[in-house]
């Protein structure tokens, strides 16, 4: 764990995220995406032909299931669901149905102890923690024949310049 009283208290320098917000969780960097894409209908870049489809809500939020049913009709196949605060590839599982994706929420909630009620809009809902579904990349792109991902060390500064840290290129 990294020790956010000391960089507060002395001024040193932290090396992630505060908070894991923004651009770290799948289900906020998802909610970025697409506003900023929605935003940029002339993208250049096509930002979301380079991520895979995902869906980010409440378990227990109707409008969430009626995305993922919308997405999977879309792009049918395997897919990702994990809790949105998970990270390292922790609990995720893959699943090809609605009805198993459903399942594993039903099951993850039960066993959480949870005993409070979540309430939506004034109703109650069964599970309130938030979910990502992503579809799974079947075909990726392999190096040597394996799997692998990228991690990048930037300085944002302010909402203008970007640096990429050379040994990431």
């Amino acid at each position: 764990a990294f020790d956010w009283n000391a960089v507060f208290e002395h001024g040193m320098m932290g090396s992630r995220h505060y908070k894991r917000n923004g651009i770290c969780r799948k289900d906020e960097l998802a909610a970025n995406l697409q506003e900023w894409a929605a935003s940029n209908p002339d993208d250049p870049f096509d930002v979301l032909g380079h991520v895979p489809l995902t869906v980010a809500g409440e378990g227990g939020s109707p409008e969430f299931w009626e995305n993922l049913a919308a997405g999977m009709e879309r792009e049918s196949g395997i897919w990702i669901l994990k809790p949105s605060d998970s990270s390292n590839a922790t609990a995720i599982t893959v699943f090809k149905s609605l009805e198993t994706a459903q399942r594993i929420v039903a099951e993850e909630h039960a066993s959480s102890g949870e005993t409070r009620p979540a309430v939506k809009d004034g109703e109650r809902v069964e599970a309130a923690r938030r979910w990502v579904a992503q579809k799974y990349i079947e075909r990726p792109l392999l190096i040597g024949g394996k799997k692998f991902h990228i991690r990048g060390w930037v300085l944002a500064q302010g909402c203008v310049s970007v640096y990429l840290h050379q040994n990431c290129v």
